[in-house]
């Protein structure tokens, strides 16, 4: 991570983003840590650069239409304060909120943001609501990265927020211990890549907003990682073999820089067949 040094250009950038979204001067103010930046008409990121008290903060996600409120994933208990601060300041009404899993650097402000009075949006199969003149369309999803998985479709806006089922750049951590698997993981991908158009903007769990096209690549290497290693144990090699085997080296270099190194992947992979 890095801290962003702002120049007259990134400037006259933000202010025209800015001009074509909903945005609430006093809220981004009062914030504290937690940045704001706009992503499409009436939502906004909300996300904090680097560790705080050595947590990593999930990305979350804020719709604001016709002074009603949906908030996607609380953060961690670490910055609950500045969040239930901008959210109360803001002057208007917090409807929703929804979880795109239970781990703890996603729901970790859930209580504090909770007191100002909102629902929860926790479907066993699928829901649509409406906020505003927003409509949105929360998804429960296979198994993949944990046993509470959602996805969470902006139709009007063109935007999917999909939690830890896909971090840019990184081999996905799955919570084996909790239900977690890679083919069910591979499932939950392809839900949103039939979702997802060329142009849509998919907010993963943690990093930087992208699109299609880097979701698929993910899923070739999910599938490329499940056919591999599931051959390798088909032949009766254990997990360390085919760990020293390096199946996925090829995509190491670039997908396994991450919270999730290639021997890690190998063996969430091995573990799921």
């Amino acid at each position: 991570m890095h801290r962003t040094v702002c120049s007259v250009a990134t400037l006259t950038l933000l202010i025209g983003l800015t001009a074509t979204t909903t945005v609430t001067d006093t809220f981004a103010q009062s914030f504290g840590q937690i940045t704001r930046t706009p992503i499409a008409n009436k939502l906004s990121l909300l996300s904090v650069g680097e560790a705080v008290n050595g947590a990593f903060v999930g990305n979350m996600v804020l719709l604001e239409d016709s002074g009603e409120a949906l908030l996607i994933d609380t953060g961690v208990p670490q910055i609950a304060n500045d969040l239930l601060v901008g959210l109360r300041d803001s002057g208007f009404t917090l409807s929703w909120v929804v979880n795109t899993h239970h781990h703890l650097d996603h729901i970790g402000g859930n209580d504090a943001v909770m007191t100002l009075g909102a629902g929860v949006l926790d479907p066993q199969e699928s829901r649509t609501v409406t906020v505003g003149e927003s409509k949105v369309v929360v998804q429960k999803l296979p198994a993949g990265h944990s046993e509470s998985d959602y996805l969470v479709h902006f139709p009007q806006q063109d935007v999917l927020v999909v939690g830890d089922v896909f971090v840019p750049d990184q081999y996905p951590f799955v919570d084996l211990s909790r239900g977690g698997t890679v083919g069910n993981l591979l499932e939950a991908i392809d839900v949103a890549l039939a979702l997802a158009g060329p142009d849509t903007k998919i907010v993963p769990g943690h990093g930087e907003i992208t699109g299609r096209a880097k979701l698929q690549e993910l899923r070739t290497i999910i599938a490329e990682s499940l056919e591999s290693v599931g051959n390798l144990k088909k032949q009766k090699l254990t997990e360390e073999e085919v760990m020293r085997m390096q199946p996925t080296r090829k995509y190491d270099a670039v997908w396994g820089r991450g919270f999730v190194g290639p021997v890690a992947w190998v063996r969430q992979v091995y573990r799921s067949l």
